[in-house]
This record gives C-alpha cells, sequence and structure tokens, in this order.
C-alpha cells in the first residue's frame, strides 16, 4: 500500500513507463557532459583538497565555508575509482542520477505516473540543471538530499512509522553536512512538519520531537564550527555586494508562485500540504540568505539556492497534475513545450561545458612555457593555473587559511616578491579581466598581454613580466 493512500486515490500508480523513459533520457544526456577537461576555481579547489587525508580534508573545512560530507563522499569514491577529472565528476552525476531517480521511486508511487512524469521533464528543463549535474562540487547531492528530505517529510504526514521517521532524519543529516544553504532547506522542511503533524495529530507529535532531537544531537558536533564558519565569512567572504542573479532568481520564483496562491480555494488538501511546504521552503532559504546578506555582510549568490531545484519541480508538477480535466490538452502541450526545452537547455549546457577556450590556450601556451617558469596571482586565476601546472612555482599575493588544500601554491607579500624570484625566472601574470592589475605590478615590470582564455563564466587574461628596463 502507498505510504500517501489519500493522494492515490483514483490513480493508476504504473500506467505507462514514461516516467522511466524519462529517467533513462535524462540520465545519459547528463552523462554526455562527463567527458569536458574544462575546470573553474571552486572545482580545483575540490579537486585539490580530496588529495588530502580525511583529517586534512576536515581541518581545513574548518576554515573554509563547506560542511564535509560531499568531500569525504568524494574522497572515498576516487579513493576506489580514481582521481581524474571523469571520475570526479561522474561522482556529481551520479547525486544527479539519484535526483532523477526519485521521480521513478517515491514521486511516482506516492503522487502518479503524470506528476512523475512532469516532475522529471520540469527537473530537466529548469536552468543550470544539467550544469550543476556534472559540478565537481557539492550541488548535486545537495539537490538530491534536500528532495528527498522533502519528500519523506510530506510522508511523515500520512505515516509516522519508525522507516519514515529514520528517512526523514538520515535525510536532515545528510543535508546539514552537504552544504549550509542545504541546511537552510532543511529547516524550513523541518518547522513545516513539525506544524502540520502538530495541527493534523497533535497525540503523535512526540514521534517528530524524537526525531527533532536526534537531527540536533546529530548536527551539534559541527554547530561550533557553523558558527565560527559564519563569523570569519562576516569578515572576509569574497562577496562585496548582492549579487543581481539572486535578486531575479527570488523575483522570477514570486512571479511563478502567484498563480499557485490564486488558484489556492481550489486545491485538495494533500496539495495544500505539499505545495505550502514547497513555497514556504523555496521562499525561506531566499529570505534567509537575503536576511543573513543585511545583517552580516553579503553571503548568498544564485546558485546557492539550487539545492531548492527538485522541490521546486515536485511543486509545480503536483499543482499542475491537480484534478482539472479541461487542464488535459493544455498539459500535454505543456509535456512537449517542456520536453522541447529539455533538449535546448542540454544543447546550450554541452556547448558551454565543451568551450574550447581554455584547451586552445593550453594548447598554445604550453610549447612557450618552460619548467622554470613562474606565475604570479593576485586573484583567484592561481587555482586553475595550479591544476593545468602542477610543477610549476605558483606565487599569490593574499593568502586565506583555506589555500593549505593547494600544496603547491605559495603565498608572498608584493614588497618580498621581486627578492624571492631571479631575473632569469619568467613571470608570468594571471587575472580576472573582471579585476584591475594592481599598481605594484606595473611599479616592477612591464606587461604584454599574449593570451586570454575562458573557465566558466569568467575570462582570464595572460601576461607576460618583464622587469623595467
Amino acid at each position: 500500500m502507498s505510504p500517501c493512500p489519500i493522494i492515490m486515490t483514483g490513480m493508476n500508480k504504473y500506467k505507462n513507463k514514461l516516467p522511466m523513459n524519462l529517467f533513462i533520457i535524462l540520465s545519459l544526456m547528463a552523462s554526455g557532459l562527463l567527458f569536458s577537461d574544462n575546470v573553474w576555481f571552486d572545482e580545483t579547489y575540490t579537486l585539490a583538497l580530496i588529495r588530502h587525508n580525511f583529517y586534512e580534508i576536515v581541518e581545513i573545512l574548518q576554515t573554509d565555508m563547506h560542511p564535509p560530507l560531499y568531500f569525504i563522499g568524494l574522497k572515498l569514491f576516487c579513493s576506489m575509482a580514481g582521481y581524474d577529472i571523469v571520475c570526479t565528476k561522474l561522482f556529481s552525476l551520479l547525486g544527479y542520477i539519484m535526483l532523477l531517480l526519485l521521480g521513478c521511486l517515491i514521486v511516482r508511487k506516492d503522487y502518479g505516473d503524470r506528476t512523475a512524469a512532469l516532475y522529471l521533464l520540469i527537473l530537466g528543463a529548469i536552468p543550470m540543471s544539467f550544469y550543476f549535474s556534472v559540478q565537481q562540487r557539492c550541488y548535486s547531492w545537495s539537490m538530491f538530499f534536500v528532495t528527498w528530505c522533502f519528500l519523506e517529510g510530506l510522508r511523515l504526514l500520512h505515516s509516522r512509522n519508525c522507516r519514515t521517521v529514520l528517512f526523514f532524519t538520515l535525510s536532515v543529516l545528510c543535508d546539514a553536512y552537504n552544504h549550509i544553504y542545504a541546511l537552510a532547506a532543511t529547516a524550513g522542511i523541518v518547522i513545516c512538519i513539525n506544524i502540520l503533524i502538530f495541527m493534523k495529530c497533535r497525540n503523535e507529535w512526540w514521534k517528530i520531537l524524537i526525531g527533532d532531537l536526534i537531527m540536533i544531537l546529530g548536527y551539534s558536533g559541527w554547530l561550533g564550527t557553523l558558527l565560527a564558519q559564519t563569523r570569519q565569512a562576516s569578515e572576509n567572504f569574497w562577496l562585496t555586494s548582492l549579487e543581481r542573479n539572486s535578486l531575479i532568481v527570488l523575483a522570477v520564483t514570486i512571479l511563478i508562485f502567484m498563480p499557485v496562491l490564486y488558484m489556492w480555494k481550489y486545491l485538495k488538501k494533500f496539495e495544500k500540504y505539499l505545495i505550502g511546504s514547497g513555497i514556504f521552503t523555496i521562499l525561506f532559504v531566499h529570505f534567509a540568505g537575503f536576511g543573513i546578506s543585511m545583517l552580516l555582510r553579503p553571503l548568498y549568490i544564485a546558485r546557492y539556492a539550487s539545492p531548492l531545484l527538485g522541490i521546486f519541480a515536485i511543486t509545480a508538477a503536483v499543482f499542475l497534475c491537480r484534478d482539472d480535466s479541461t487542464f488535459t490538452k493544455k498539459r500535454r502541450i505543456l509535456c512537449a513545450c517542456l520536453f522541447a526545452r529539455c533538449l535546448i537547455q542540454y544543447t546550450a549546457t554541452a556547448v558551454f561545458e565543451y568551450n574550447p577556450s581554455l584547451h586552445n590556450f593550453r594548447k598554445a601556451f604550453d610549447p612557450i612555457c618552460s619548467r622554470n617558469d613562474v606565475f604570479l596571482y593576485c586573484d583567484s586565476s592561481f587555482g586553475i593555473m595550479s591544476y593545468y601546472y602542477p610543477a610549476h612555482r605558483h606565487l599569490v599575493s593574499y593568502r586565506e587559511p583555506w589555500f593549505d588544500a593547494f600544496g603547491n601554491v605559495e603565498y608572498i607579500t608584493p614588497e618580498h616578491l621581486k627578492e624571492s624570484t631571479s631575473d632569469k625566472d619568467q613571470l608570468w601574470l594571471v587575472i580576472n579581466e573582471k579585476k584591475s592589475i594592481p599598481k605594484w605590478i606595473d611599479r616592477t615590470w612591464d606587461r604584454h598581454k599574449i593570451f586570454t582564455f575562458r573557465s566558466d563564466f569568467n575570462s582570464f587574461g595572460v601576461w607576460k613580466l618583464q622587469s623595467h628596463a
């Protein structure tokens, strides 16, 4: 019997194979993105960090803004599969496949074929979803854990057995230890589920209370670190102002939810529970991010909302599949449009991922770069270059504690740079083209721009430095 029998009334649980077919198609499409060797700074941080042992990984992460679960999981996976880029991307892809698999398992079982199919189509059509599927970061696993937590939480409204409480508690802890804004999403989910269970069946509220206590105890070991990380980030986080894209995402989200609120009185009770919980959780994370950014300093960017993509997909799918016979034809048209959007989204992501700019730069630069050449940086460009040129000397003019992840990068002050390098060394300045070249560079060297290459959403200039005549 379905754990949500009220939802399944009048539905044929396994009416067709469309959800499984969509799962296979989307999984294969995402798999096609595995073989790009382009990396950007955050990914190089991941690749450098997992070269350390488990104790060092946790120690370095304590100086950064990341919980340890993703990196420990990736370290375990790479210990068996290898440390090359395909393996690290494969680990992220597995998180995305698990997110899709939720549609074929939990969503299909609890809400039917139509909802499962729409869930998968919406996931594939959402901008950046394929991009996150192979990012060598924690985003795909955060999307899976948050969505799993949301679905298990909704199951608690209908069945408070030990298995459901256990899965809900486990998913909450996985969220909390995977990403800070996944933790925020989890907080929104837990608040919703506690309120709904208290309203619906107060006599069983003690079960979820026990789960809450287990969650708090399970996260208590990292709570002190989180507070220290937040204090440190409030002083020196790299973001200096609210990101425009995060404001755009919030505005678009509110606009999408407005028709839902207009139709609220026509929704069934279980639809109100799910859709209301989904809207609350999504807005909770956005407002928490903006609230922290205004109280402390900007700490929220658009991609930090990625853990919410699965919740958005299931919320939208349930709303679109509400019992409305006049909507059937429009729904078929919508499905066709969503599938077309999936294809467009995938094509755009593939073009982006397989951008030849970085490969072409390395192909042209390698013949003129000798083993004794030294690279100089005044921004995060060092991550990319230290990954592709690990045997060279890499000098960075500023220092953060989490730079310890990069074993081949040296910190040096501009005042001591000249005396620590030889006139025989060829110096190369690599800098993000959005940054201004520091005046201390021009006081010491003449510079000539030799190359420009693109990595992810940024372009970098490569300058040849020569001492003043």
